[in-house]
């Protein structure tokens, strides 16, 4: 993170927790809301975007600095409203664009996140993070080899952008899975570039425990994890650590995991049909009076298995962490 130091602000620094002062050393209110988000202060970041788009509607920059405070806010259909407004202001202003195609593509519409994305490139050929941002989805979307042609020639653009290089590791492991010392050296690449790369270190993991190195690999997602406690991919590798290590924990976590990806309608569809499954079995034994306490026990099994299925995610978290003692001090801590 920055540092804030007196020294390194100039006179007596930035205190993102005072809400009585302006900043020192801020050009302008841009420039606030850019460090404000940084910092995760996102509330005042909002408060000082709006004020913006307030002050001059018509300013298509104001209203795609609003949309990206709200896409970081968790409210993107907001954010969505403002960036086509900087749309209808500029329609050949490539950020806008790529903006608009992040917050599609994070709302689950495929083809807009496309059609936008390549908007992008086309106003802009030279834009490394449209490649990236489309790359993603394309690799996302099972589409690895078109994914890595795009970062193949991102990185041509800019050779020394980490996040490149971690998502070529990623992409390379399912392209040339028998060719892992790829894909190590190019989460390795993006890890020398930037040591603090969260995704990297998951990326490296993942190799690692697809070479069998699983120590390295639980390394590796600890280093994740340390630097973001709620990295998905980093607590999903670690799961497959444990369930490689303990046959204990095997199927447990395999159907947590399964069930933590998984959409609410997957959810919905599993716990229905153990209800249908757990009604005929327990309405097969209504006439015997002797199975009560058996039709009671299962009765009590589906309520546990929903609750298990619901709330999937933290019970994955709790599993790995009665396993492994470094990840409940995370917790802890």
């Amino acid at each position: 993170m920055s540092d804030f130091s007196d020294e390194g602000w100039g006179g007596d620094g930035f205190d993102p927790d005072d809400d009585d002062r302006e900043p020192i050393g801020f050009s302008s209110r841009i420039d606030q809301i850019v460090m404000l988000l940084r910092v995760g202060q996102t509330h005042r970041a909002l408060d000082l975007a709006m004020a913006l788009v307030a002050e001059d509607p018509d300013d298509g920059d104001n209203h795609l600095l609003l949309a990206q405070v709200l896409s970081a806010s968790e409210m993107p259909q907001e954010a969505l409203h403002h960036v086509d407004e900087a749309i209808a202001r500029d329609a050949d202003n490539e950020d806008a664009w790529s903006v608009r195609a992040q917050i599609c593509f994070d709302l689950g519409r495929v083809a807009e996140a496309e059609r936008d994305v390549r908007r992008a490139i086309e106003i802009n050929p030279e834009d490394e993070d449209s490649y990236e941002l489309y790359a993603r989805l394309l690799y996302i979307f099972d589409k690895s080899q078109a994914a890595l042609r795009l970062v193949e020639h991102a990185l041509t653009l800019a050779p020394d952008e980490a996040s490149l290089h971690e998502l070529r590791s990623q992409i390379l492991l399912e392209v040339h899975p028998k060719e892992a010392e790829l894909s190590e050296q190019a989460a390795l690449q993006a890890l020398r570039l930037d040591p603090e790369q969260t995704d990297a270190h998951a990326a490296l993991g993942i190799v690692r425990l697809r070479q069998g190195r699983h120590d390295e690999a639980e390394a590796c997602f600890r280093d994740a994890l340390t630097l973001d406690p709620a990295h998905g991919l980093a607590l999903h590798g670690l799961a497959e650590v444990v369930m490689a290590k303990s046959w204990a924990y095997r199927p447990l976590l395999a159907y947590s995991l399964w069930m933590s990806r998984s959409s609410i309608g997957t959810q919905l569809a599993v716990v229905g049909c153990a209800w249908a499954l757990v009604t005929a079995i327990t309405g097969a034994m209504r006439p015997y009076p002797d199975l009560d306490g058996l039709r009671s026990a299962l009765s009590n099994i589906y309520l546990v298995f929903c609750l298990y299925t619901w709330f999937a995610r933290p019970v994955t978290r709790w599993l790995l962490g009665r396993k492994i003692p470094w990840l409940r001090e995370l917790d802890d801590a």
